[in-house]
């Protein structure tokens, strides 16, 4: 009988580690069930509206992730002055860490290291050309040089896409303040007229321009720098309008000079009316915060007025970014859902979660108080006018309407956390 127990007690011991280890064997998959529904949400093709400038590459993969709240969806776009990798940082890649927000640059007039490289990783998207070519510091290249340079990346473009079947469309410009920088790019674009006999634009050679916003002068306080922005932008938007041009704003920050005392908050509240700003205007299709991180001791240092991060401390101004990329939607980018693929099986009505039918998300649908000139981001703004509740009052603006489908988003698919507790979101003036 003893003998009899004896077995039996170890037979049930063995019977109870097999439920143990079958139980931990379907909390794994389980657990891979539910993450592998949450990275087969597709991200949409399209670029998201803000960016982060890298810099030197002095970044870790978890500050970009930070700023998304870990949901590749909404990782912000990013570049540094490079094709990727930086002798600064040789261990980041940018390009292969966040290859679907990774944008190519284009430093300086010297073109042969892009058109080697690019074949090789059969990159398709925009490419910025030149940073600063307006200023001897920097990329410091003649309009005249530039037009030549522009011209044999366009034949260069004409090849690769002719033998791989992708597309690469350039950004160009990367200058200053609109003083300088305006009269260099009007050089620049006469110049390429003149030595090829077309314009730049109406060919789609350049299908834009980028550009830098900085407050001219030293301020200690945000909505100081942040009026100057506003002037400045003037000067641009009347510039685009006349032009018939959409641009990227590539840099924005504050001087980082001996007499610029502006406290750290005072940044992240210039950051913060800068971006809903900038979000705003119909012909800016995205904007760069500059930079995310500087470090002391290296050539990064000179921009430790304007980081979002200094020696990996977070600052007020990583706050403000993370913020309008996860509250404001300005980082998010979705699949845009095809007719015959909708979540009818998950939501039998065939209406968003908020109610409405899902027509009316689209951004290509007609509105009559739209106009035909506005971009489907902007139309979407002004149909949608989405607002997060929990902000100050002061922060109260219209915000990207992602917002709306993000939360829609969130709901629908396997996050762990609840998209109504995080975002708070008000919809057309009502609660969610």
């Amino acid at each position: 009988m003893r003998q009899y127990n004896r077995v039996n007690r170890k037979g049930f011991g063995r019977i109870g580690l097999t439920f143990v280890i079958s139980g931990m064997v379907l909390l794994i998959i389980l657990l891979l069930i539910d993450h592998s529904q949450l990275l087969a949400q597709p991200c949409g093709e399209e670029k998201p509206f803000l960016g982060v400038g890298l810099g030197y590459n002095q970044y870790a993969v978890e500050d970009l992730y930070g700023l998304a709240g870990g949901d590749p969806c909404q990782l912000p776009l990013v570049y540094n002055w490079a094709l990727g990798e930086s002798a600064q940082s040789p261990g980041n890649m940018p390009h292969l860490d966040f290859p679907h927000r990774f944008v190519p640059m284009v430093y300086g007039c010297t073109s042969t290291r892009f058109i080697e490289e690019i074949p090789i990783r059969r990159y398709s998207g925009p490419v910025l050309l030149f940073n600063e070519p307006d200023r001897t510091d920097q990329a410091n290249c003649t309009p005249e040089k530039a037009a030549a340079v522009l011209n044999d990346l366009h034949r260069f473009r004409q090849n690769y896409e002719r033998e791989t079947g992708l597309t690469l469309t350039y950004i160009v410009g990367g200058v200053g303040d609109p003083t300088d920088g305006l009269a260099w790019l009007e050089e620049m674009i006469a110049s390429y007229q003149q030595q090829f006999g077309v314009d730049l634009f109406e060919t789609n050679v350049a299908e834009g321009i980028h550009f830098h916003l900085y407050p001219r002068y030293a301020y200690d306080n945000g909505q100081g720098a942040f009026a100057n922005i506003q002037e400045q932008m003037e000067v641009w938007r009347k510039w685009l309008e006349q032009h018939d041009l959409r641009a990227w704003v590539t840099e924005l920050g504050v001087l980082n000079v001996p007499e610029q005392s502006m406290p750290a908050y005072e940044f992240a509240d210039f950051l913060r009316k800068s971006i809903a700003f900038l979000a705003e205007q119909k012909r800016i299709e995205h904007a760069f915060v500059f930079t995310l991180n500087a470090e002391p001791g290296t050539d990064s240092a000179r921009f430790v007025r304007t980081a979002l991060q200094i020696d990996g401390q977070k600052m007020p101004a990583y706050e403000v970014a993370r913020e309008a990329c996860i509250v404001q939607g300005h980082c998010l980018v979705l699949q845009p859902e095809s007719p015959a693929s909708n979540s009818s099986m998950s939501n039998p009505s065939g209406t968003n979660p908020s109610g409405s039918n899902s027509s009316e998300l689209d951004p290509s649908t007609t509105h009559p108080a739209l106009s035909d000139q506005v971009s489907p981001r902007v139309a979407m703004i002004e149909k949608f006018h989405i607002k997060p509740a929990f902000l100050p009052s002061d922060h109260d603006q219209p915000i990207h309407p992602y917002s709306r489908l993000m939360l829609e988003y969130a709901q629908s698919c396997s996050f762990d956390y609840d998209a109504e507790h995080i975002f708070g979101a008000v919809i057309d003036g009502q609660p969610r």
